[in-house]
């Protein structure tokens, strides 16, 4: 659901000042690389979608007004703001400054080559390999030779491509060249493995990290033990816990999660609920992931009523979000069991839990499963503290239709528009069964063929011919047809099968329009 105009107009002056903040804070020429990074971030955060999914699109021009903000720059400044643009996802924009960091004259240090690297590596392009090994040859004949983090981002772009004998003969580059491996290299080698099904593998290289000069951490034996866990190999992840202590190494809440997550994919409820007992008394904090694994797997084993005290457990210090409760509702109404969702609503507004849309979808699913149409349209005109989506809307319009209340469900639709909240192809499949419904098929079809710029038209097309064909309706199956040849729009082949389809169900073979027929099929496919 994308923010009110209000709301979003907020976002971009949030997004404006904070980029305004580089421009006000003086630079000394004393400052770090992550004091640069620091204010470049607080800015470039406010367009990533990665912190705000109704976030805008970095300006083209951003690149060169955070250069010139730049009072003394430095080759640590243009890292500093380079890395931050690919911490944003916004490698174009990244590449820009590179181009003006090589064009300034400023001399390219190895951690400039690492971040070129990265830039290399975050594009999609087939031969981005090939170019990351030039790279690394520009930079020994340059007099840069790549360290330990340069070795380390290749090594974890090639293990999450699934080219692990590479980033093995990288890491043995790596020993040549006096760099001890990280961690961060090994847990990319071990995570390469495990993902792509070699577990022997992965426990062979574990093995080998001590050889490196380091100690197994924990990332390392989480990486492994969710590889086994996934693979229901559940005796070796108890036996790795087990000797984690001897081995010098503690289990963390994300360890204990993937362990849980296998056990509840394998059906095996009660021993991850006896895990959780275990990982409190490690003194480690359930987090919200911990408790969702545990409920999900709850509510699709229908033990609805061990989710709800779970829900509600004042054992656990945790406050569950309306996503828990939603889950919760779904469960219910799968079940059929829509008064229970309904009194799970007042259990949520009475902990002050503020419901969202989805929870309004929900509530309309179990009023209307009770057959009160009026309260549910009620509902939908109650002054949320958010806008219904287009889901919310579609469950009441359907339902209308469905019973037969055409105009009810015209005017929800009509409602839904006036609140700017965008129509799916559903939407539009509905809406045109009851303007069909109506004898308002005219309207039917400028409906249909106003959807042009929304993809839907072609499909949307389809669905009405089904629908005038089932009604035997010929004659406005035709002017469907000569609206859009007067439109100059497109017609598929699908489009012509659906109406020979409906044309052979309407008997207009034996029939005097047959020839009208013949004339539209043969300017169509000339059109064509």
């Amino acid at each position: 659901m994308l923010p009110s105009l209000p709301v979003a107009r907020r976002q971009y002056l949030a997004a404006t000042a904070a980029a305004a903040t580089i421009a006000t804070t003086p630079f000394p020429s004393s400052s770090s690389s992550d004091d640069y990074l620091s204010l470049f971030r607080s800015a470039i955060s406010s367009f990533s979608r990665r912190s705000n999914p109704y976030s805008y699109p970095l300006p083209r021009s951003a690149p060169r007004h955070f250069l010139r903000l730049l009072v003394r720059p430095s080759t640590a400044s243009y890292n500093a703001l380079i890395n931050c643009l690919l911490l944003a996802n916004c490698p174009a924009a990244a590449a820009v400054v590179c181009s003006s960091l090589l064009a300034s004259g400023l001399p390219i240090s190895t951690s400039s080559f690492t971040i070129f690297l990265k830039l290399i590596l975050s594009s999609a392009r087939s031969d981005r390999f090939d170019a990351a090994y030039s790279l690394l040859g520009v930079m020994v004949r340059r007099g840069k030779p790549p360290d330990a983090v340069t070795f380390s981002t290749l090594i974890a772009a090639l293990s999450r491509a699934g080219r692990l004998t590479e980033a093995l003969g990288v890491l043995d580059l790596m020993l040549d060249s006096h760099c001890r491996p990280t961690p961060h290299a090994c847990t990319s080698l071990i995570h390469g493995y495990c993902s792509h099904g070699m577990i022997n593998k992965a426990k062979h290289f574990l093995n080998l990290v001590e050889k490196f000069g380091l100690a197994p951490d924990t990332f390392m034996y989480t990486a492994l033990i969710d590889a086994l866990s996934r693979n229901g190999k559940f005796d070796e992840v108890e036996k790795l816990l087990s000797e984690s202590h001897e081995k010098g190494w503690k289990p963390d809440e994300v360890t204990y999660n993937v362990y849980m997550n296998g056990l509840c994919k394998a059906g095996r409820i009660g021993e991850a609920f006896r895990l959780l007992n275990v990982l409190r008394g490690e003194g480690l904090l359930p987090s919200l992931e911990t408790l969702n694994i545990l409920f999900e797997c709850l509510c699709k084993m229908l033990k609805l009523q061990e989710a709800l005290k779970l829900l509600e457990s004042s054992e656990i210090d945790w406050t569950p979000d309306a996503v828990f409760y939603n889950t919760l509702m779904s469960s219910y109404l799968d079940g059929e069991c829509s008064v229970n969702a309904l009194q799970l609503l007042g259990c949520m507004v009475k902990r002050g839990i503020e419901p969202d849309s989805c929870t309004l979808t929900l509530i309309l699913r179990s009023i209307c499963a009770t057959g009160n149409l009026h309260l549910a349209k009620n509902m939908v005109n109650t002054d949320w503290r958010f806008v219904p989506d287009v889901v919310t809307f579609n469950v009441l319009i359907h339902q209308f239709y469905t019973l037969g209340k055409n105009k009810e469900a015209l005017e929800l639709f009509a409602e839904m528009m006036g609140k700017n909240v965008n129509p799916n192809k559903y939407t539009y499949q509905v809406v045109i069964g009851c303007l069909c419904g109506e004898e308002r098929v005219e309207e039917a079809i400028d409906l249909v063929l106003g959807t042009v710029t929304d993809g839907f038209m072609q499909d949307l097309v389809n669905h009405l011919l089904c629908q005038l064909g089932r009604g035997k309706r010929l004659g406005e199956v035709l002017k469907l047809f000569q609206k859009m040849f007067e439109r100059h729009l497109v017609i598929d082949f699908s489009c012509f099968n659906s109406l020979i389809h409906a044309s052979c169900k309407a008997g207009i073979c034996q029939s005097q329009d047959f020839y009208r027929l013949s004339i539209i099929i043969e300017k169509g496919l000339g059109v064509r």
